[in-house]
């Protein structure tokens, strides 16, 4: 009989071993699929924040350059002709009164996007000769 019960007790220390060695392999199980998916997640984090990076390096860089343009003649001479219409001494300026109806229709899809044309504002309106000199 004793060789019976110590068979028993053998055999329920294994199975005991065998009820946590499982839950063990559960619990990694789980804690891989929860590292995997935060190590997930944590690259969409990444890849947006490289993203509003990039957005601002790019602005930042663009603002530099316009910091740097102002201060040149070519900038200024170029303000006061498009927004102040200034001009040179012995300049001629030709008035367009059809110049919407001479520029090219740019609405264009691709993809089925609509990409919209430039606004009206870039196009200046033809200016008076006298307020002009």
């Amino acid at each position: 009989m004793s060789r019976q019960t110590n068979r028993r007790k053998r055999k329920r220390i294994f199975w005991y071993f065998a009820f946590a060695l499982g839950c063990l392999c559960v619990f990694l199980s789980l804690q891989l699929q929860l590292r995997t998916m935060n190590e997930e997640h944590l690259q969409k984090d990444l890849l947006q924040a490289a993203e509003a990076y990039y957005r601002a390096q790019t602005e930042n860089n663009w603002l530099h350059t316009q910091l740097e343009e102002i201060n040149s003649d070519t900038f200024i001479e170029r303000v006061a002709r498009s927004k102040f219409g200034y001009c040179r001494y012995g300049e001629i300026i030709y008035e367009v009164s059809n110049l919407k109806d001479l520029l090219p229709d740019t609405n264009i899809q691709i993809f089925g996007e609509q990409l919209n044309a430039p606004s009206d504002e870039n196009v200046s309106e033809p200016q008076d000769q006298d307020s002009l000199s």
